[in-house]
């Protein structure tokens, strides 16, 4: 899935991308135009700080350690100017040290991301952060590029979710992966689904359950702590109640050939 902002070829985001690395900027060229944006290059932070209040880009992304004027040196210049002071920088990066981290947002970075990083984690949080400045210029959105980041949140929260359908991960730890609030998240869900993040994990994991009862032989204990469930009798309330029999009820109805199976999990009547 592409993220990208529903624009003219004439209004294309631009960014900037500052990296010493030949080999980086060509990964970042090649992924960034396939996205449909307009690429501006800058291989130290003199030329990036130069080429900003130049060009006026839509977003920089920005290396740090860099021969000559270093990334911080460059962001510090950067939000010092008042014709470059509010275009979002991005610190894509390989300086994984915490110190680092506090540094550059500090300075005023909108974001910081530790290389190799995730290209639809990259695309993503560039398309948010160009949104986010955008909406300071304009009094509305198109509503179908409203809901295509909205769709792009909401898809890749999913993929997070999938992950592991035994983790529950807080809605504030799942905001700030994603690079948006909590506030937008749980509107996102409520508008593509008209339900809240949990409740689409739990239908999801149900979904899961039925599927794994009829297409395999997984004990039902296993498929219940697979799915995260405290207790096989809490799995097998939550089952009944979703489709109206335990689970190992509903394995032998979809199953016939498991007649004779016996299972450890203890399955309740309430």
């Amino acid at each position: 899935m592409r993220y990208e902002l529903p624009m003219t070829a004439n209004e294309q985001p631009s960014i900037l991308i500052c990296d010493d690395s030949i080999e980086e900027i060509r990964v970042l060229v090649a992924m960034l135009r396939n996205a449909k944006y307009r690429l501006i290059i800058a291989t130290n932070g003199q030329e990036a700080v130069n080429r900003a209040g130049l060009l006026k880009p839509d977003l920089i992304l920005m290396d740090i350690r860099m021969p000559g004027m270093d990334g911080f040196t460059a962001c510090r210049l950067l939000k010092a100017h008042v014709d470059t002071k509010d275009i979002p920088l991005i610190f894509l990066t390989a300086a994984n040290d915490s110190t680092d981290r506090l540094t550059g947002l500090r300075l005023g970075a909108v974001d910081y991301v530790v290389k190799p990083a995730c290209e639809e984690e990259v695309l993503l949080r560039i398309a948010i952060h160009i949104k986010g400045s955008k909406r300071e210029d304009t009094t509305h959105f198109e509503p179908e590029g409203h809901m295509r980041h909205t769709s792009a949140i909401v898809q890749a929260c999913i993929r997070i979710l999938e992950e592991d359908l035994s983790q529950s991960p807080s809605t504030q730890d799942l905001a700030r992966r994603l690079g948006c609030t909590r506030k937008f998240l749980s509107n996102a869900f409520k508008e593509v689904f008209d339900s809240t993040v949990y409740e689409w994990l739990r239908e999801r994991r149900m979904h899961e359950a039925r599927r794994m009862l009829v297409e395999t032989n997984i004990p039902v204990q296993d498929i219940s702590e697979y799915l995260g469930f405290s207790s096989g009798s809490n799995f097998t309330t939550a089952f009944r109640s979703r489709f109206g029999m335990p689970p190992r009820e509903f394995r032998k109805s979809s199953r016939p050939d498991l007649v004779g199976e016996t299972d450890d999990l203890v399955e309740l009547d309430s």
